[in-house]
């Protein structure tokens, strides 16, 4: 026989976790966050270090 009281406790607790990042995770935590951090949450930063310049003889091999 197949154990349905297992199963029915793992869909249980998956509809919960379901449930739980729709009501409380996207539609509290998510917005919180981004007004926390701003404008940083929407565009990412410069990079850290600059690229060097190619060289014009390494174009032309290419």
């Amino acid at each position: 026989m197949i154990p349905l009281a297992f199963l029915v406790q793992i869909a249980f607790i998956v509809a919960f976790g379901v449930l739980l990042d729709t009501l409380v995770v996207r539609s509290l935590l998510v917005p919180a966050l981004v007004r926390d951090i701003g404008a940083r949450a929407w565009w990412p930063g410069r990079l850290s270090r600059t690229c060097k310049p190619v060289e014009e003889d390494r174009l032309a091999r290419v």
